[in-house]
């Protein structure tokens, strides 16, 4: 119960950015963890727990290297506070997964699944719902973001559409999940559609550039693994099918003059731009994207990241991008001295993310953290992907369900993957608690063999 309070609450307050609503629901988790320590202390049924210690051991030594360098660079850095906050966006998500992968029952895995896509339902539900009858500009008690407010979009419980968008994207990836899964029953395979198709609706309605191009990454993966499961003679007609269907539905979409599509083509200057040769509008594409909000901030981290041999491979510490952002924000064309000033400057509005979670983690963790954190990235995607291609390949027991998971799971991931170049998703702590359970949820019956053995519930 400790753990899964954090899990649900967590996006209805605001996705727990606020100090106020994670420090309360942080120790929860841990206090969730110490007390599965005590009482799991000479309790653990081979029966109940049985482990592919292959598995276990390699998502370990996978992980453990990336977290104790991050508690080393956290102790480096000259600002604790942010420091420490940087190490628990880690933390919590491997403490969440780790209690699911070690510790919980099969009810309970499945119980967690359940939960979390009922609470992602509802959270779809209040933002189509708020949005219609308020233009968001009401956030659950508080008041909407104006900016957001003017440009009509939905953003739930969250004060962004961006990340509201990045839950919609959990609830596609359930969705999806529970759709292309062969074996699973009619009823649920109905509810996965309704999902997907309520899940869509949400991200339209946020009009999150990020978001569209993350659900064709999504759709990609679903058209390329979702149907590993499938017969033979099914799986290619589905594939070459489902292609053609979705091809003409973007065709289609991308042709008209929904606002959504307004956004991508205000964004690029379109009506300005097609009458240019190709080299020429990329060139100027790229002139105005570095003059965004957005390409000021990822120039600056660049910038910041280049600053020496030092921090190119140590970084400039955890959570020290915030804080630095002064010094990197202003380019380095401008001359004091002769009163020059840079052609980009750094009074207009301050950074505290870098709105690119992989070049954050470049940035504030170097070469080397960046590195030690694919290898469990890397894991983490590649063990429940190995094990949809094996099950094509040996048709070994596994339940539908279990399957459903791991398709699941790698949609989610490949969401925040592909978003997180353009947004910080993951720096909102309820969005990398759910993603942490949606990625653990297959792990757990992959270590533990016994409960994907196990008949469903």
């Amino acid at each position: 119960m400790l753990v899964v309070i954090p899990i649900l609450a967590g996006p209805w307050l605001f996705g727990a950015w606020e100090l106020w609503w994670f420090w309360p629901l942080a120790t929860l988790l841990f206090l969730a963890a110490a007390l599965y320590a005590v009482i799991g202390i000479g309790k653990h049924s081979q029966d109940e727990t049985g482990t592919n210690l292959l598995t276990e051991t390699g998502l370990w030594i996978s992980l453990i290297p990336f977290l104790l360098y991050l508690v080393v660079r956290c102790f480096q850095s000259p600002v604790w506070q942010d420091a420490e906050r940087a190490l628990l966006l880690h933390l919590l998500p491997v403490l969440i997964g780790g209690l699911i992968i070690c510790r919980f029952t099969g009810r309970q895995v499945h119980g967690i699944f359940i939960l979390l896509t009922l609470n992602l339902t509802m959270l779809a539900g209040y933002g189509i719902i708020n949005h219609i009858m308020t233009g968001s500009s009401r956030v659950m008690w508080a008041d909407g973001y104006g900016q957001y407010v003017i440009e009509n979009r939905a953003s739930g419980s969250y004060f962004c559409p961006d990340h509201f968008a990045g839950a919609m994207e959990f609830l596609l990836a359930i969705g999806l999940g529970l759709l292309l899964t062969h074996g699973v029953q009619g009823m649920i395979r109905a509810s996965g559609g309704a999902l997907a198709f309520l899940a869509l609706v949400g991200i339209l309605m946020s009009k999150s550039r990020g978001a569209g191009v993350t659900v064709l990454g999504m759709l990609a993966i679903a058209w390329l693994m979702g149907f590993l499961t499938w017969p033979s003679p099914w799986r290619h007609w589905a594939r070459w099918g489902s292609l053609l269907g979705l091809g003409l539905a973007v065709f289609l979409f991308a042709s008209s003059n929904h606002p959504f599509m307004t956004r991508f083509r205000v964004w690029v200057a379109y009506e300005d731009l097609r009458h240019h040769p190709p080299r020429e509008a990329i060139q100027t594409l790229l002139q105005r994207a570095e003059l965004t909000s957005r390409g000021k901030m990822f120039t600056a981290a660049w910038r910041a990241w280049q600053t020496s041999t030092s921090t190119r491979f140590w970084g400039i510490g955890p959570g020290m991008h915030r804080n630095l952002w002064p010094h990197f924000a202003a380019t380095r064309d401008g001359n004091p001295e002769t009163g020059t000033w840079p052609s980009i400057p750094n009074y207009d509005f301050h950074s505290y993310e870098v709105h690119n979670d992989w070049l954050q983690l470049l940035e504030e963790l170097g070469l080397v953290g960046f590195i030690l954190f694919l290898f469990p990235f890397m894991a983490v995607v590649g063990i429940p992907a190995n094990s949809l291609i094996r099950w094509r390949r040996s048709r070994h027991a596994a339940y539908p369900l279990h399957r459903a998971y791991r398709l699941t799971a790698l949609l989610a991931i490949t969401a925040m993957a592909i978003h997180s170049l353009g947004d910080f998703n993951l720096q909102i702590p309820a969005n990398g608690w759910m993603l942490a359970v949606l990625a653990a949820i297959p792990l757990a019956g992959l270590v533990r063999t016994s409960l994907a053995n196990r008949e469903e519930p």
